[in-house]
């Protein structure tokens, strides 16, 4: 009988306890977190969720009161989609590489006695001939000790990111990655392997990705006042209830009731939401005008960046093949993005690894202050590098091969879809409508998008603030209502609905 009067809590029970096992990281982290005195939202989530949960069973068995299992597997579901929308480039590191060393020739064509062998390029040591056929990437750095022809062609935009092909003559230093357009010559091997340029960007990139400073939840930081303040009203609550009152209707379970209230009431739903609701919506709002965000946490940190570090070719200009000394044409927007960058108060640097006179007509025209000519991929990183010692947020735009250790040590990296394979695998950010006005866009939506956040915070702060009193039974003291833990339970789905429409405005 007893089995059959309370099917419908059974059933809930039943549906719940999966959600509470899948979730069991949740409570590990929110106990320990708790234990060590610095509590985040794991821990709001466990204690809101697990006091839902074990009341309910106190009170299906005991038939004492209300059950919440329902509040239970609510607040984990909702705050565990909000974490899986957080985690869609768990992948990022290792395609990045990949494409860096699938550039990589894996053999040399060394020359031993007049006769080639096929070499492993591990296997190659200084001073090695080594044979360069035409169209073959140039597998090592070296020196060219002879040729067909007085002058070969040498495609260094791997490196560089510059477009125009180089001439090289006996003597010449020619570099790992870089595409040889000419005709067949020979190279003695001036560096190992894993010294090479090519093999320090690859190094670079590897020690880069995954050392972004993650973004600080500003919910997390609350949560550090919060939760302690929610535990000690919700004790304290029940504690007075049961021992002040004459009355012999206030026993034990109107005090757990009214503790459970003020947890209830106070369950992170609204909290939890207030960052992944406006994100998700902010990134739907993007991906519409063409920009894609691979992660959430740069659609927060975008509106943040107060220097941004570009790429010259193929991003300012148009990257076409020009003659040699001329100057490439800037993008029909660059112009006005660049201005409007200015607008927002953003430090604008030019980093490029073309002449100085190039470089310096293109700043001209764009009215930059800040320009840098002749670099290697390592100069952009350690430029980033120095800006960041500045406690600057700093974003680069670029879209070569040569550009990855830029967009993977900037705390955003920037490209456009018309990049290359392992530009568009090291950025953050994808420009697909190849448009930098795009650039602009992103930023603001970014900044409204933390002007969300912080208005959902509020809205979920403010509703603690006047609930938990009213939880915890202060009005029902004065002969005012009392908020028991199912009517917590609708005002807290209600806060959360309220940070939900907010953000979808």
């Amino acid at each position: 009988m007893f089995f059959i009067e309370n099917t419908k809590s059974w059933i809930l029970l039943l549906l719940t306890i999966p959600i509470v096992v899948i979730n069991y990281k949740t409570y590990i982290n929110g106990f320990k977190a708790l234990k060590i005195l610095d509590p985040n939202m794991d821990t709001l989530i466990a204690l809101g969720s697990g006091v839902s949960f074990f009341y309910s069973l106190f009170s299906l068995f005991f038939n004492t009161g209300h059950i919440y299992f329902e509040t239970s597997g609510v607040i984990l579901t909702v705050v565990q989609v909000g974490k899986l929308l957080e985690s869609r480039t768990k992948n990022q590191a290792s395609k990045t590489i990949k494409s860096l060393i699938d550039l990589s020739p894996k053999i040399a064509y060394t020359i031993v006695s007049g006769k080639t062998f096929e070499k492993p390029i591990n296997e190659v040591k200084i001073g090695d001939i080594v044979l360069i056929r035409p169209g073959d990437r140039i597998p090592i750095d070296g020196e060219i000790k002879s040729t067909n022809k007085k002058n070969i062609l040498i495609d260094e935009s791997v490196l560089t990111g510059e477009s125009a092909p180089l001439s090289k003559t006996a003597g010449d230093q020619v570099l790992a990655g870089t595409l040889n357009l000419g005709s067949d010559f020979i190279i003695k091997v001036t560096k190992l392997n894993q010294d090479t340029i090519f093999s320090q960007i690859i190094n670079m990139v590897t020690n880069s990705i995954g050392s972004k400073p993650p973004i600080q939840r500003i919910a997390d930081q609350v949560s550090k006042i919060f939760v302690p303040a929610v535990l000690l009203i919700s004790l304290l609550s029940g504690f007075l209830w049961f021992f002040l009152p004459s009355d012999s209707k206030y026993n034990l379970t109107f005090a757990i009731m009214i503790s459970v209230a003020v947890l209830v009431v106070s369950c992170p739903c609204a909290l939890g939401l207030a960052t992944p609701t406006a994100i998700t919506v902010a990134s739907g709002r993007a991906a519409k005008n063409g920009i894609l965000f691979k992660s959430t946490a740069m659609l927060e940190l975008l509106g943040k960046v107060n220097t941004i570090v570009f790429d010259k070719t193929g991003t300012l200009t148009q990257g076409r093949v020009m003659t040699y000394g001329e100057k490439d044409k800037l993008r029909p927007e660059s112009i006005s993005a660049i201005s409007k960058l200015d607008q927002l108060g953003i430090k604008i640097i030019l980093a490029s690894g073309d002449n100085e006179k190039i470089v310096n007509e293109i700043a001209k025209d764009l009215n930059l202050s800040h320009y840098y000519s002749s670099l290697l991929p390592q100069d952009k990183f350690n430029i980033i590098k120095r800006e960041q010692e500045q406690n600057n947020i700093v974003a680069f735009v670029g879209d070569g091969i040569n550009d990855a250790p830029a967009l993977s040590s900037a705390d955003i990296g920037v490209t456009l879809r018309s990049a290359t394979d392992v530009a568009l695998d090291s950025a953050d950010v994808i420009i697909m409508n190849n448009n930098l006005m795009d650039l602009v866009k992103s930023i603001n939506i970014s900044k409204l998008t933390l002007k969300r956040i912080k208005q959902n915070l509020f809205l979920s702060l403010i509703y603690n603030i006047c609930l938990i009193p009213i939880a915890a039974g202060l009005l029902f003291a004065f002969g005012g209502p009392l908020l028991n833990p199912m009517l917590a339970s609708i005002a807290m789905s209600l806060s959360s609905i309220c940070v939900v429409l907010n953000s979808l405005r």
